[in-house]
């Protein structure tokens, strides 16, 4: 079953090649299949097709068992330590979430906010009053810049960790990875709390990203969700 488990995770091409190659090395093995002798060097052909088969069959066996297996085994190592980064990044984004909602007493219909509701939120949302993130006792807090700032460096570490190991990452999952390490929310939160204008009252500012960010956390929970789901 695992061998059947490991085959699924092939390449489709890698597959469609070795059941060409067997079919071909049973048709001329135990059938009388030859290319009609009207076809130009029929011999010559059946021979070529027949020794092609027999080589990327071989090298197929050569590349599962060597190559293919333990890379697959190292995944399944991996995946657990993918899963908890990936959560963490997930319930950071939820926590901020949470705050946002309970500091300015608004609610969601759903999870994550609509833009229409995460803009109803940040308009209550003042970057240079105090935020409940304790800098140093007895107290001294952050501002709500400061709050997002932190937020987004804790996230994009989470992102960096998971990318160190880009060996063992599907294309899916690191596109997933990518969109929110390298997304303008985390830049412009991390840049703007450095260079914050006194005048701004209200962080409306970061609502078209802040959404878009957002989307992206909440469809990188819908695939840990499924594809990590037994680990």
């Amino acid at each position: 079953m695992r061998t059947i488990k490991y085959l699924t995770t092939l390449r489709k091409e890698l597959i469609i090649l070795l059941i060409i190659s067997i079919l071909l090395i049973i048709l001329v093995e135990f059938t009388d299949f030859r290319l009609p002798i009207f076809v130009n060097n029929a011999a010559k052909w059946n021979l070529l097709g027949y020794n092609l088969s027999i080589a990327y069959l071989a090298s197929f066996i050569f590349y599962f068992i060597v190559v293919h297996i333990p890379n697959e085994k190292e995944k399944e190592k991996i995946i657990p330590y993918f899963k908890v980064k990936t959560n963490c990044m997930i319930n950071s984004a939820k926590a901020l979430l949470k705050v946002l909602k309970e500091e300015t007493k608004t609610d969601f219909i759903n999870t994550y906010p609509t833009r229409k509701e995460l803009e109803n939120l940040l308009e209550k949302v003042n970057p240079h009053q105090k935020a409940p993130m304790l800098i140093s006792l007895p107290d001294k807090y952050a501002n709500w810049a400061y709050y997002f700032a932190e937020n987004s460096i804790r996230i994009k570490i989470y992102c960096e960790e998971i990318l160190s190991k880009i060996k063992f990452i599907d294309s899916e999952f690191f596109n997933k990875i990518i969109v929110i390490d390298e997304h303008m929310y985390l830049k412009e939160t991390v840049r703007i709390h450095k260079a914050m204008p006194i005048g701004n009252d209200e962080s409306t500012y970061l609502l078209t990203f802040f959404h878009q960010f957002i989307q992206a956390i909440e469809e990188l929970e819908k695939f840990t969700e499924k594809e990590f789901r037994n680990y």
